[in-house]
C-alpha cells in the first residue's frame, strides 16, 4: 500500500524545522565567540579549565542537536519526495504553494570523490541567475545524513566563515535540495531555467590606506539572494577592477572561489562594484526618530549600533543635503568607520 502523508504537516515541519536549525546555528555561534576570552593574568588555572570545559561541553550539545535536526530535516524531505515521485497517496497538488521551486540555480556541476577527505563526498559549483558561480561547495557526511557546506575561509582568529552564502532560509533551502537531490539521482550536471536577479549590487566597500599599494578595497557583491564577501577593487593596467574572492593553492597559483558566469556577467559586477567604490558616504550618530524619518523620506540608509548603544547612520554624500533638511543638523557627527 502506497504511504499516506498529510502534505501539510509535512511543509509545516519542514518550515519549523529550518526555523530551529537556524536558531541552533546562531546559539553555538554565540558559544564559539567565547573562545576568544581572555582572562587577567591572575586568574587561577582551575577557574580558565572549568570554563573551557562548560564550553566545549555547550558547543558539543549545539552540534548534537543541529545533527539531530539535520537528519529530522532529511527524513521530512524525503517523504516529501516520495509524495513527488508518485510513491504517495497525497495529491501533488497541495505541493504547488507549500516548496519552493528552484528559483535561483541555473546550473549545477558534482564531482563525487572517490574515498571521503574529512566527511567530505563531493565538491561541487553553482551557478546562480546565470550570473554568478560559485566553487567549492561541498557535500559531507556527518552522524545524521548528508548536509551541504558553502566554500569557507579561515579568519585570523581560526575561525571558519562562509565566502558566500545565500542571504535567506528559502535560499540554503533551495541549494541544499537542488543539490542532495542531484547526488542522491547520480545527476552530477544539471541546467534550470531560472528568471534574472531582482537585485545586482555591491556594497560595503572599505577602502585601503596607500600602503596597500595596489589593492584599493574590499566590497561584497550581491546577486538576487546571494552574497559574495571580500571581492577586491585591484589595480591592474593603472584600471581598477573587480576581483573576486580566491585562494591560493600549494604551487602558488590562485584559484577563484566565486566568479563571473559570463563576460557581461563581469561587466555588470565590475561596474556595480566601481560605482560603490567611488560613492562617498557619511556617518551620522542618530537618534531612533531621526532614522525612521530618513527611512519614511525613501533616503537609503545603513544603521547599526555601536557598543554604546547609539544608532550609527551611514548614508551617501549625495542625499548630504536632503539628510539635513530632515535631522537636526546639530546632531554630532561619528567618526568615520573603517
Amino acid at each position: 500500500m502506497a504511504k499516506t502523508f498529510n502534505i501539510d504537516e509535512l511543509t509545516q515541519q519542514l518550515q519549523e524545522t529550518n526555523d530551529e536549525i537556524e536558531k541552533v546555528r546562531a546559539q553555538k555561534d554565540s558559544a564559539n565567540k567565547y573562545y576568544d576570552t581572555e582572562f587577567p593574568d591572575d586568574a587561577p588555572l582551575e577557574v580558565q579549565q572549568q570554563f573551557d570545559d562548560k564550553l566545549i561541553t555547550a558547543v558539543y550539545h549545539y552540534q548534537k542537536r543541529l545533527d539531530d535536526l539535520m537528519k529530522q530535516k532529511e527524513d521530512i524531505i524525503s517523504q516529501i519526495t516520495d509524495v513527488l515521485r508518485g510513491n504517495s497517496s497525497v495529491d501533488k497538488g497541495k505541493l504547488k504553494n507549500e516548496i519552493p521551486a528552484n528559483a535561483s540555480i541555473s546550473k549545477i556541476t558534482i564531482s563525487p570523490l572517490q574515498q571521503p577527505i574529512n566527511g567530505t563526498i563531493a565538491v561541487c559549483s553553482a551557478t546562480f541567475y546565470n550570473t554568478l558561480t560559485v566553487n567549492g561547495i561541498t557535500i559531507n557526511e556527518g552522524r545524521n545524513g548528508l548536509y551541504v557546506r558553502m566554500p569557507q575561509k579561515r579568519t585570523q582568529q581560526g575561525k571558519y566563515i562562509d565566502v558566500a552564502h545565500p542571504l535567506s532560509v528559502d535560499g540554503r533551502r533551495n541549494i541544499n535540495q537542488t543539490l542532495l537531490s542531484a547526488y542522491r539521482e547520480n545527476v552530477f550536471k544539471q541546467e534550470f531555467n531560472v528568471p534574472a536577479p531582482k537585485i545586482i549590487a555591491a556594497q560595503n566597500s572599505v577602502k585601503y590606506p596607500p600602503e596597500y599599494g595596489n589593492s584599493l578595497a574590499r566590497l561584497d557583491v550581491v546577486v538576487g539572494d546571494m552574497v559574495v564577501h571580500n571581492a577586491k577593487i585591484i589595480k591592474t593596467n593603472n584600471e581598477p577592477r573587480l576581483f573576486m574572492p580566491s585562494y591560493k593553492t600549494k604551487d602558488g597559483s590562485y584559484t577563484s572561489i566565486c566568479n563571473p558566469a559570463t563576460k557581461d556577467a563581469f561587466t555588470v559586477l565590475n561596474r556595480k562594484a566601481l560605482d560603490e567604490y567611488n560613492t562617498e558616504y557619511s556617518f551620522r550618530k542618530l537618534t531612533d526618530d531621526d532614522v525612521a524619518a530618513l527611512r519614511e523620506s525613501g533616503v537609503k540608509i545603513q544603521c547599526r549600533k555601536n557598543t554604546d548603544g547609539e544608532n550609527i547612520v551611514k548614508f551617501k554624500m549625495d542625499d548630504l543635503a536632503k539628510v539635513n533638511t530632515i535631522i537636526n543638523p546639530a546632531q554630532n557627527t561619528a567618526p568615520k568607520i573603517q
